[in-house]
């Protein structure tokens, strides 16, 4: 409820009329980066979605990436132990 009261309205509906981007996405594709990179989604996140990030898989050589179903945008909590066991499973494996 705090996120809602502080809102930007006229972001929100500029948002939900015209969706959004950052002015680096289409930069990401082109760096070179080889370290561990872990990308959780969730399948019914209606805010940010899992299709736009699973774009950076054929681009990151060291991307895990992971959609749960059952899970939204706060899938850490919505599907805390799939997120806990695909996260700590990432982590064991950075090396």
């Amino acid at each position: 409820m705090p996120g809602q009261k502080d809102a930007d309205i006229n972001f929100i509906h500029t948002y939900q009329k015209e969706g959004y981007g950052f002015s680096f996405e289409e930069s990401l594709k082109d760096i070179n980066f080889d370290k561990p990179i872990a990308v959780i989604t969730g399948k019914q996140d209606n805010c940010v979605g899992y299709e736009d990030a699973w774009r950076l898989v054929k681009h990151l050589p060291r991307l895990t990436f992971v959609c749960l179903d059952k899970a939204g945008h706060n899938l850490q909590i919505e599907n805390k132990p799939l997120f806990d066991l695909h996260f700590h499973d990432w982590l064991n494996n950075c090396n």
